[in-house]
């Protein structure tokens, strides 16, 4: 397996450091793939801390944005590449986690599920309709391609998927603020859950990586819930940390203007960041101004004391209100 990993902003070379870091610690012998065209002479002369880092410098072949992953996997595959991992330049590796992809048949495909939101969901395959694609079958959830394992016998799949990112009417969505999107093409995840419940790929073997055991979604209030929490504490954190939405080395203010009780609250809930706790250890070996690890509130520094700055107990108690409040949603919506 060869991991493949991409980004073409400076601002977030921090994030790439921590995840090529990590992988380094924790899957020493994997090989990764990184195309970041943006790298200057001191990223080059970083880089010698992770030796199983091939840079490359020249941009992915007709990719824009975020909307990278089959130009890049299709890239890497032309050069003979075969067995390819996709990891977003926004996660983090807690532990060992090539054991999630041992003994996988080539023709299955590795997706994570997403984060519990509004766009979790894919209830009777919205996407694939919205397309107007036949439906070939129904997922239990809309897939989140942070990390994504494919083989060579998936090449028509991403062909297709390069196909519609690069569609008229995908585009001409993408330069809309991204709630007046339609869910189907709200993001290059959207395109990729509409091809897999299509017809023509509804054969595709699939293989979620789940929240909580498998991967922290830690995008908003409920990010990390409390049945994650405790599945932790018994077998240990997840091997994938994903920071969703906001980005905490972005250089976020060190005292935020706090105008309400709710944004007290989220406030509170980024301070209790796994990935900002996972990203702890290696301070050292990221030659970079580090401060953004560092609790913004009094309350978020008395969270990471009481948790003992382990993960699972850090912002438990912020997850407890969130949970009840999605159950309370929930319980009423039904109603």
């Amino acid at each position: 397996m060869i991991v493949c990993v991409a980004e073409d902003r400076k601002s977030c070379e921090a994030s790439v450091k921590l995840l090529l870091l990590s992988i380094a610690r924790h899957c020493e012998n994997l090989a990764v793939e990184l195309f970041y065209p943006v790298a200057d002479s001191r990223f080059i002369a970083w880089l010698r801390k992770c030796p199983r880092v091939h840079l490359n410098l020249e941009p992915v072949p007709k990719a824009y944005g975020w909307n990278v992953k089959p130009q890049a996997l299709l890239a890497l595959m032309e050069r003979g590449h075969d067995d390819l991992l996709w990891i977003d330049s926004d996660v983090i590796a807690t532990r060992d986690f090539l054991p999630l992809f041992a003994g996988l048949r080539p023709a299955t495909v590795v997706v994570a599920e997403e984060a519990l939101y509004g766009g979790h969901a894919d209830t009777g395959a919205l996407r694939t309709r919205g397309w107007g694609f036949e439906v070939g079958r129904e997922l239990p959830f809309s897939v989140n391609t942070a990390l994504l394992r494919v083989t060579r016998s998936h090449i028509p799949l991403l062909q297709r998927w390069r196909e519609l990112l690069e569609n008229e009417e995908y585009r001409q969505a993408q330069r809309l603020i991204w709630h007046q999107r339609p869910v189907h093409l709200f993001g290059d995840q959207d395109v990729l859950t509409a091809l897999l419940a299509s017809r023509p790929f509804a054969d595709v073997e699939l293989r979620y990586l789940r929240r909580g055991p498998d991967i922290i979604q830690y995008f908003g209030v409920y990010g990390y819930t409390c049945p994650e929490r405790a599945g932790h504490l018994l077998r240990g954190i997840a091997p994938f940390v994903h920071s969703q939405g906001f980005k905490p080395w972005l250089g976020a203010e060190a005292k935020p203007k706090i105008r309400n009780g709710r944004e007290y609250f989220d406030g509170l809930y980024l301070d209790a960041s796994p990935y900002t706790l996972a990203a702890r250890p290696y301070q050292t070996d990221l030659e970079d101004d580090c401060d953004w690890m560092r609790p913004r509130l009094v309350g978020g520094a008395i969270l990471r004391a009481a948790g003992l700055w382990r993960p699972p107990l850090v912002g438990w108690p912020l997850a407890l209100v969130a949970d009840a409040v999605r159950m309370g949603k929930k319980a009423f919506g039904r109603a």
